[in-house]
């Protein structure tokens, strides 16, 4: 219990600090948010395009 409660209050202290840096610099935040996301959607987009492709070629 103690370790969910310290793991929540970091967490909140993360996301409080990720919003102060917002307010002081939005455009660098918007680029590595864009750019982070840009990274997942890519290894998404990866991941299904091998997983289909595979699929395919079982079939064949």
């Amino acid at each position: 219990m103690r370790k969910l409660l310290l793991m929540f209050t970091v967490f909140m202290l993360w996301i409080l600090l990720i919003i102060l840096l917002a307010v002081k610099v939005p455009c660098f935040y918007m680029i590595m948010i864009s750019f982070i996301a840009g990274l997942k959607i890519g290894d998404w987009a990866d991941m299904s395009y091998e997983y289909f492709a595979k699929k395919l070629f079982k079939e064949d």
